[in-house]
């Protein structure tokens, strides 16, 4: 919500002020009938993001004194639909294979862009209405409707997005620069197959096939060698993405069985490994790895940079103290992690390994 946006603008800065803009304008024109609300699909990556954008759309229909009638037909007429998509789209090719590609083509394309074969859009809603008023939502087999799309948004969360989360950092300080390194490697493949299968699942469903299906189609995406699915650009923000998806496996985890999962503390020790700042450049913390300096891109790098302070990689103690200083934060996580069993000490375990041995031989040794 910008609430200073000026709708009058040729265009407004934000997007929600752009969409109620041109919502107001068919109101005017068309008049507020039930034929002329729009179906609304955000894509945003939140959750609840149809009924986040229609608050906003409301909000500043409020702020800027759009009227009753507007807000009613807003209210009853726009349909906003809570949506999950789920594609990853890396970005341009390399210059290697822009140029294999533009070859066999024929032509120079300066908007080509990668995305992988699999795709997934789930909008929640009334299938029978959404398919009247939007016909296009028949034409893929891979865009669901449901009422309820909260299974499907939990093991995307869950499985592809907390799987990533969880090895990234340890395939980055393993040495790896991509998703697809990692599954080329014996090490990082095997721990990514555990953590996913054996512990990410059997938090979520242990006996759904959809979700034991899904975690397989995962792992062959993470094998695509054409998305060059770079583990430093996973790495933004973190903090937050490790709280948001897989904060509460960790829970659930222990809740199911009395005990922390051990490979998913082996991730959290990398991860607090590979956030520990060596120096400041103005505003950008940096970390660094077999000599080579990389960017930390977390809000909560100034607080790593302080907690790390005259901790000794050496002194077991002073990394036992550190880990638990972070996990007792309830500013960054929604669970206490402090109360999961062993969370701590297996935490707290891996990370002295880390330094001792080296994160991929640790991993090597993880036991099964």
């Amino acid at each position: 919500l910008h609430e200073d946006d000026d709708l009058t603008a040729h265009p407004p800065s934000s997007f929600p002020g752009k969409l109620t803009a041109y919502l107001y304008e068919r109101f005017q024109k068309l008049g507020g009938t039930a034929e002329t609300g729009m179906v609304i699909l955000p894509a945003e990556l939140i959750i609840d993001n149809g009924s986040t954008l229609r608050d906003i759309v409301l909000r500043l229909a409020e702020i800027n004194r759009l009227g009753p009638a507007f807000i009613a037909w807003v209210s009853t007429h726009t349909t906003f639909c809570n949506t999950l998509v789920d594609r990853i789209i890396p970005g341009e090719p390399d210059e290697e294979k822009r140029k294999a590609i533009e070859e066999e083509l024929g032509y120079q394309d300066g908007l080509l862009t990668v995305s992988e074969v699999y795709r997934f859009f789930a909008i929640a809603g009334d299938q029978k209405l959404l398919h009247e008023r939007v016909p296009f939502l028949r034409a893929d087999s891979n865009i669901v409707i449901d009422k309820d799309i909260t299974p499907y948004r939990e093991r995307k969360l869950r499985v592809l997005n907390g799987g990533h989360t969880i090895s990234i950092a340890a395939g980055f300080l393993s040495g790896l620069e991509t998703v697809h390194d990692c599954m080329e490697d014996d090490v990082l493949s095997s721990f990514i197959r555990r953590v996913i299968h054996e512990e990410i699942v059997p938090s979520l469903d242990p006996d759904s096939t959809m979700v034991k299906k899904f975690a397989d189609d995962v792992l062959d995406r993470f094998r695509n060698p054409f998305l060059n699915h770079q583990l430093l650009s996973i790495t933004l923000q973190y903090t937050s993405k490790m709280n948001m998806r897989n904060g509460l496996t960790f829970q659930r985890y222990y809740d199911s069985f009395g005990k922390a999962p051990e490979g998913m503390c082996a991730g959290f020790a990398a991860y607090l490994l590979f956030t520990r700042p060596v120096r400041r450049e103005e505003a950008t913390y940096y970390g660094e790895f077999q000599g080579r300096s990389y960017p930390i891109r977390d809000d909560q790098a100034e607080y790593f940079y302080q907690q790390w302070q005259g901790v000794d990689l050496s002194d077991e103690r002073g990394l036992a103290d550190f880990v638990r200083g972070v996990l007792g934060n309830d500013s960054l996580w929604d669970q206490d992690l402090l109360t999961l069993g062993n969370f701590c000490e297996r935490a707290t375990h891996y990370l002295t390994r880390f330094t001792q041995q080296g994160v991929k031989d640790t991993l090597r040794e993880l036991p099964q």
